[in-house]
């Protein structure tokens, strides 16, 4: 006899304790899932009030941009969030690597996320732009039920001043980097000496 089908509250409302990911997709810095949470209407209202200035949007189950804030469409390059809604998420957005390489959906882990209603965070990826130059984004997905229909609320932040700085240690190397520390901690103590009283060394 087969064991009885769980309730639909408590199916609808476990956490999601386990995601499996291929190698790529663990290298791409898939770092942890969270439960899955059912919201209203309402709450999905005040999420995007609250959410101001922080870029977002919303997909639904079929991978199709459903709401984009004036952040999300700003930072994109896009003049206005129609130009945005109702087309596909990853094709839109994240349909190459960096490199210029295509990158198909069936390889994108936010894609397998949103498909399987399984929340994850990425600390690095690379969204494209209007324009076609890529954007280094953290991205943070959670699914939902809203009124009974599942999508996709996805919050991302800009790391463009972190790849840069990431760049100029790079190219600095070894050698250089000890001689710009060097460099600030001789003057770290020449503004202490100048700011320490008569009398002190």
């Amino acid at each position: 006899m087969s064991a009885a089908a769980p309730d639909s509250e408590d199916a609808t409302t476990q956490s999601v304790t386990e995601v499996l990911y291929s190698p790529e997709m663990t290298e791409r810095g898939v770092v942890r899932v969270a439960p899955r949470r059912r919201w209203s209407a309402a709450d999905v209202q005040e999420a995007l009030v609250i959410s101001g200035q922080i870029p977002l949007w919303l997909v639904d189950g079929d991978d199709r941009i459903a709401f984009v804030n004036d952040a999300a469409v700003r930072l994109l390059g896009y003049d206005d969030d129609a130009e945005l809604i109702g087309r596909p998420s990853h094709d839109s957005v994240h349909w190459k690597h960096p490199d210029g390489s295509p990158f198909p959906a069936e390889d994108c882990p936010i894609t397998h996320a949103t498909r399987r209603g399984e929340p994850v965070v990425i600390e690095r990826d690379w969204w494209v732009r209007k324009d076609g130059s890529m954007l280094p984004i953290s991205i943070h997905c959670v699914q939902m039920e809203i009124d009974g229909r599942m999508g996709t609320a996805m919050t991302f932040h800009d790391q463009t001043a972190i790849v840069q700085a990431e760049k100029e240690r790079r190219s600095l190397g070894p050698a250089g980097a000890a001689h710009r520390g060097a460099c600030v901690a001789g003057e770290d103590r020449r503004s202490r000496r100048c700011a320490a009283p008569a009398g002190r060394p």
